[in-house]
């Protein structure tokens, strides 16, 4: 049951995901999107290095690091599968229509949306240890208007949501073992969401 939870958590993320392209409505994408380019044209992870060059980036580094990690090979396999003469060629065609790079981030954040809904479900797992209360959870957040709408869009909240919902899952395992790897990873999946 929680497969097909999962699989319609995720079919609803990404229905629609290409809405708006190629116009850019959604104000905080680009902070995000250009800011993974701007790290791969420039080839570094480190915005500090970089201060002018970095300006679009106002946000933590975190996310587009992901992004820069979701598009160096998309775009090196689209790159490579094109009849683009030369890379400037390439860049060119990606300023002018740059939906596939937002459609990439959209899918990926759409994933982590439904990865939320399992870690719902795991979390109601350890809190209530009742497989039917879990699966009650995640189909919950599975058909949150609200949630589907955050995953929708190359946004921070759906990241934010996943590893406060990670935090919580430690944060619980502390509580029941006091095991020092769960303070540990808590601590990492907090400072991240």
């Amino acid at each position: 049951m929680i497969y097909f939870i999962l699989l319609s958590a995720l079919l609803l993320r990404i229905w629609g995901v290409s809405y708006g392209l190629p116009n850019l409505v959604i104000s905080d994408e680009p902070a995000f999107i250009y800011g993974a380019l701007r790290m791969l044209e420039l080839r570094t992870f480190i915005p500090v290095f970089h201060p002018e060059e970095f300006k679009v980036l106002y946000y933590f580094s975190f996310i587009p690091s992901l992004y820069a990690a979701v598009f160096a090979p998309l775009l090196l396999v689209v790159y490579l599968f094109s009849s683009f003469s030369s890379l400037e060629d390439f860049k060119i065609y990606l300023t002018l229509d740059p939906s596939l790079i937002w459609i990439a981030a959209r899918l990926f954040s759409a994933f982590f949306g439904a990865l939320t809904v399992y870690l719902v479900y795991r979390l109601a797992l350890l809190w209530f240890e009742n497989k039917k209360i879990a699966l009650f959870s995640a189909l919950f957040l599975a058909l949150s208007l609200f949630h589907i709408q955050l995953s929708h869009m190359a946004r921070h909240w759906v990241y934010g949501a996943f590893f406060a919902t990670l935090a919580w899952i430690f944060i619980t395992l502390v509580y029941k073992s006091g095991e020092r790897k769960h303070y540990f990873w808590g601590g990492i999946s907090a400072g991240l969401s």
